[in-house]
């Protein structure tokens, strides 16, 4: 009897160790399942091409702005918001303006001064604030001049623009003082 007690014994003692690991791997198993599914779908990114992003308008358009410098001129900032209407999330690979430092035109993405940046996630259903601004040199001209430039967006191997178009006019600035009549 004590032979068979120690047999029972050894082979009920090495079973339990494999029923262990066992549900310990399982356990283990479904609780990196259930942490890797928490994550929610609009935080999931999509990188189908066929995907776009839409936009509050399609050109942003400033009325006429007097050219000088900084200290003489203040222009309004315009805004453009940039919408994902997907459920997933997109990677925004790139926003640039198309004319580069050569524009009069300046970007400021989500509070920050933009002049090329890449990879930005903008979640499933959320939107980006773009303000768009505008500082024209004088060209020299008597009358109104054209002044346009783009913002290039990149999502998913897709090139999308929105058109930026504004009328430059060259200001006479008078310094301080008087005119006298018939002056002008």
């Amino acid at each position: 009897i004590n032979d068979v007690s120690c047999l029972v014994m050894n082979s009920a003692s090495s079973t339990i160790p494999a029923f262990l690991k066992y549900l310990l791997l399982c356990s283990m198993s479904l609780s990196l399942g259930s942490i890797l599914s928490c994550v929610p779908e609009e935080e999931r990114v999509n990188s189908d091409p066929r995907l776009k992003l839409s936009f509050s308008t399609d050109t942003v358009q400033f009325d006429t702005v007097f050219s000088g410098s900084a200290e003489q001129v203040r222009n309004i900032t315009k805004r453009l918001m940039i919408y994902n209407r997907n459920e997933r999330a997109l990677e925004i690979t790139s926003i640039f303006l198309n004319k580069g430092n050569a524009s009069p035109y300046s970007l400021i993405v989500n509070g920050q001064d933009w002049k090329s940046q890449s990879k930005h996630l903008l979640l499933g259903g959320d939107s980006l604030l773009v303000l768009v601004n505008l500082h024209v040199l004088p060209a020299g001209n008597r009358k109104p001049f054209l002044v346009n430039d783009a913002v290039v967006i990149e999502v998913n191997g897709n090139i999308q623009e929105v058109k930026l178009r504004a009328y430059g006019l060259d200001a006479i600035y008078i310094p301080k003082g008087t005119l006298q009549c018939n002056q002008v």
